[in-house]
């Protein structure tokens, strides 16, 4: 009889905890994406098309200059004191396009469909056992908390290339001007566009 009661106990107190996690998975879960959804409006909010512009802007005048360094350096010794800051804030923003914000779009729209599909296996009970329900959530949280330090990271990271180009764009904008007079050749365009063009027909 003893016996008996025991192993009742036992059921009712595995049930007992068996819902017990359940619902601290489910309060968390509603946690994680509150985190997700404040993160994604941040996300969201960026103007990725300002950004490739202001990107293009300082790409163009990298490209003029590191054709000119020998005249860049007459003009100016100490131009790479200025052009330096800015030549890198253009290389960590290609990077950026290149890499980061693909990867984070993937990134934030799967946790946002996987916290979703583990909040319904949860609750229908697909996923009942306890420990399989720790482990899922230790994992999203983790996951979660990666994403959403690397979008804050890629914020503050474009606000500091917008620093840089910001603090030395007056020096470099005089330095080209400075180019264009001693090498007036290397900034016409229509006379590049007509060479490819004579190339084409040859």
């Amino acid at each position: 009889m003893k016996s008996l009661s025991v192993i009742v106990l036992l059921v009712a107190f595995s049930l007992v905890s068996c819902h017990s996690v359940k619902h601290e998975a489910l309060k968390q879960m509603d946690q994680l994406s509150q985190q997700l959804d404040s993160i994604n409006n941040v996300y969201t909010k960026i103007d990725w098309n300002q950004w490739e512009e202001f990107n293009k802007k300082i790409n163009d005048d990298i490209t003029d200059i590191a054709a000119l360094v020998e005249e860049a350096a007459k003009i100016d010794p100490d131009y790479l004191q200025y052009y330096g800051p800015y030549s890198t804030a253009g290389k960590i923003l290609n990077r950026i396009f290149r890499k980061g914000k693909k990867q984070l779009t993937g990134e934030l729209d799967f946790s946002i469909r996987q916290l979703e599909n583990l909040r319904k296996d949860i609750k229908s009970g697909i996923i009942a056992d306890t420990d399989s329900i720790q482990i899922y959530m230790s994992q999203e949280s983790k996951a979660i908390e990666e994403l959403v330090f690397n979008i804050s990271t890629l914020e503050s990271t474009l606000q500091q290339q917008k620093e840089a180009h910001d603090a030395t764009q007056e020096k470099v904008k005089l330095l080209i001007e400075e180019l264009k007079k001693v090498r007036p050749s290397a900034f016409d365009k229509s006379a590049e566009i007509k060479y490819n063009e004579d190339e084409e027909h040859e």
